[in-house]
């Protein structure tokens, strides 16, 4: 088990701050959760009984499992760039209104979506 233990003191050290700069930070630690789970696998590779392989299939299952999420992260990241691209090319305003509704009813798959304004009388206008 001693590779665990090395594997969590180099990438998880005690002036680690988990805050800080977002998604980064978050990528950081999934990759060093990656890290010491992979390790516990190793070492539990050298166990020889029967829960050793039930353990295993289960860190397996977690690591699988944060990849995903770490794909599915990477996949909104490149959407919500897309879509800021987009409306920042819009010419102008009634532009930049229909690419946004348009965009967010794709993105939500819903069947309408509608943008209010507000006056101060407490009156709304739809503007797209």
């Amino acid at each position: 088990m001693t590779s665990l233990f090395n594997s969590a003191a180099v990438n998880i050290s005690p002036n680690s701050s988990t805050s800080g700069n977002g998604a980064g930070e978050k990528n950081r630690l999934c990759q060093q959760v990656k890290s010491a789970l992979q390790s516990l696998v190793n070492d539990l590779e050298e166990i020889d009984f029967q829960e050793s392989h039930q353990l295993r299939d289960r860190i397996t299952e977690i690591i699988k499992l944060t990849t995903v999420a770490d794909q599915q992260e990477k996949v909104e990241q490149q959407t919500f760039a897309a879509l800021a691209e987009k409306l920042r090319l819009a010419p102008d305003n009634e532009t930049l209104l229909d690419t946004t509704v348009r965009e967010v009813q794709q993105l939500l798959d819903a069947d309408r979506i509608v943008l209010y304004t507000f006056r101060s009388d407490k009156e709304g206008i739809v503007v797209a």
